[in-house]
C-alpha cells in the first residue's frame, strides 16, 4: 500500500476545480493526514485548462510530485495533460459521455472507471455537483471514510442552507455507491487516518495571517490577480485589528494608495 496518495482533478476554468480540490484537501486534513496542494489555472475567467493537485500522507509532505495515483478527468484534455504522471496502478475517474478512454494510450495496468458523473449529479439535485460525485467515487476507490468528506462539505456549503449541504452529501454518496456496486475497483489504495490535530492553510492565507501579526492595518488591491486571495483573507479579518481593506479601480491606484498609507503612517 503506498504511503502517499497523489490525487488530481482537471477540467475547464469555471468547472469548480479549485473548490473541489479544497474540499478534498480539507477532508484529508480532518482525517489527520498531512496535505500539500498545488493549483494550475488559466489567466482568464472562463475557459482554459485548470487543475488542482493534492498530495497526502500520514507523514509530513512539503511538495507535490510528478506522479498521480488518482486522476479525476472532467475533460479529455485533463487526461492528455497528465499522461506522463500516470503509472501502473493509477486510477482515472471519468464520465464516458465527455471523455473517451480509447482516445489515449495510458500505461499498462492503469484502471479507467467510467462513472456517469453528470447523471448521478442530476439525481442528487443538479449537474453542477458532478465534481462531488467524483469525490465520492474517489473515496470508495481509496477506502477513505466518506464521513470526513461529509464534514468538509458541511464546512464548505453550510452557509448556503441545509438543503445544499444535503444535496452535495447525496451526490458524494451516489458516486461512492456506483463504484462499489457497479465497477471492479480492486486497488492497493487504503487511506489511513491518524489522530493528528492539523490546520490546513494555503500560502495566501499564511501571508495574510503574517501580515496581521506583523502590524499591517491597510491593504489596497485590485481583484482577479494572484494576490486576490490575500485581499479576501484580510478583508474578513483586518477590521478586528482596526484596519481597512480598499478595492481600488486598478493596480496602479492600489500601488499609489499603499504608498500614501505608508507615508501617512
Amino acid at each position: 500500500m503506498p504511503e502517499d496518495l497523489n490525487w488530481a482533478i482537471g477540467g475547464e476554468a469555471g468547472d469548480g476545480i479549485n473548490s473541489t480540490g479544497k474540499i478534498f484537501a480539507q477532508a484529508l486534513s480532518r482525517a489527520g493526514r498531512h496535505v500539500f496542494t498545488s493549483k494550475d489555472f488559466a489567466s482568464r475567467i472562463r475557459g482554459g485548462y485548470t487543475a488542482y493537485k493534492v498530495r497526502s500522507s500520514v507523514d509530513r509532505v512539503e511538495s507535490v510530485v510528478d506522479r498521480l495515483d488518482i486522476l479525476i478527468a472532467l475533460t479529455q484534455r485533463t487526461v492528455d495533460e497528465n499522461l506522463d504522471e500516470l503509472h501502473e496502478g493509477s486510477v482515472i475517474i471519468y464520465d464516458g459521455e465527455r471523455t473517451m478512454m480509447s482516445d489515449f494510450e495510458a500505461p499498462d495496468e492503469t484502471t479507467g472507471l467510467d462513472v456517469p458523473l453528470k447523471r448521478l449529479a442530476e439525481e442528487a439535485g443538479g449537474a453542477i455537483m458532478r465534481n462531488i460525485v467524483a469525490l465520492g467515487a474517489a473515496c470508495e476507490v481509496t477506502g477513505f471514510d466518506i464521513a470526513f468528506l461529509d464534514e468538509s462539505l458541511e464546512k464548505r456549503f453550510g452557509g448556503k442552507g441545509q438543503a445544499i449541504v444535503d444535496n452535495n452529501k447525496e451526490a458524494a454518496r451516489l458516486g461512492a455507491e456506483f463504484v462499489r456496486e457497479e465497477l471492479d475497483t480492486s486497488t492497493d489504495y487504503d487511506i489511513d487516518i491518524t489522530d493528528n490535530d492539523l490546520v490546513l492553510l494555503n500560502g495566501d492565507e499564511a501571508i495574510g495571517m503574517g501580515a496581521l501579526a506583523g502590524g499591517c492595518r491597510f491593504y489596497a488591491g485590485y481583484p482577479i490577480t494572484p494576490a486576490t486571495d490575500v485581499m479576501e483573507y484580510l478583508k474578513g479579518r483586518i477590521e478586528d485589528y482596526g484596519g481597512i481593506v480598499v478595492q481600488a479601480e486598478d493596480e496602479l491606484s492600489a500601488i499609489n494608495m499603499a504608498l500614501g498609507a505608508a507615508r501617512a503612517g
